[in-house]
């Protein structure tokens, strides 16, 4: 996942509709050089449309001059795109050669906190208790109205947030309870996968539903050793080799 590229196309992309999604997702997968190969399954899954439709709005990028495209030349016989929007710093695009892995796209590697202090958002209430604002605000501000999970990752998307910010409250539970990353990671996809099915369930809040599903075990996905870590389940080893 690469923050900058995920804000380069907020800033920078001409493109609209699901060519802005198409591209969004592509910034999910990509490394720090703006390159990644995804699979023509995983981005249609991801962008919930079909391997046609989806191969559609790859043209439209394109000719457009926003995504290059080498064919079968990732991994596994994988494409191999380059977002091509110019970065700031004189308009460089750097070279289409895939230098690390992308990680998964939706739960980036979490950041380590820069100092002690609080955050800004933590402020004094009218009683001088402590009182801390969500960390997002996508959450709060929808908190009245339940949507379907693409509906609300189209408005995480639109206010150029993180479906799992590196300061969700599942970070600090998975650190304390020694959850690996890449399992939160894989869990990630399996439920984003999950509910992106047509009739799925709605929720106000799909970062605290996450957080529960995490919490309660309700994906099967991993379980505790007697060591004191995790190994994955059969479903998550099945779940691991279809990302």
């Amino acid at each position: 996942m690469s923050i900058k590229f995920s804000r380069l196309v907020l800033d920078r992309s001409r493109s609209k509709g699901t060519d802005l999604l198409v591209l969004l997702v592509l910034a999910d997968y990509a490394n720090e050089s703006g390159i990644s190969w995804p699979s023509v399954a995983t981005l249609a899954r991801t962008c919930r449309m079909t391997p046609r439709n989806l191969n559609l709005r790859l043209a439209s990028l394109r000719e457009l001059g926003e995504v290059e495209v080498e064919q079968n030349a990732g991994q596994a016989g994988s494409n191999l795109y380059r977002i091509a929007i110019p970065t700031p710093e004189a308009g460089y695009i750097p070279p289409l050669k895939p230098t690390s892995s992308p990680p998964e796209a939706g739960f980036p590697i979490p950041l380590k906190p820069a100092s002690d202090k609080p955050p800004v958002n933590h402020q004094m209430n009218h009683q001088g208790e402590s009182a801390s604002k969500p960390a997002s605000s996508c959450s709060g501000r929808k908190a009245s109205k339940a949507l379907p999970l693409n509906d609300w990752l189209a408005q995480v998307a639109e206010l150029g947030e993180r479906p799992i910010p590196p300061d969700d409250p599942i970070r600090t539970y998975a650190d304390r309870v020694g959850i690996p990353d890449d399992f939160m990671r894989l869990a990630w996809n399996v439920f984003r996968d999950r509910h992106l099915e047509v009739g799925s369930k709605t929720y106000a809040d799909w970062r605290a539903a996450f957080r529960n599903y995490v919490k309660r075990g309700w994906l099967g996905l991993w379980y505790a050793d007697d060591q004191g870590g995790y190994r994955l389940t059969t479903a998550g080893q099945q779940a691991r080799r279809e990302m």
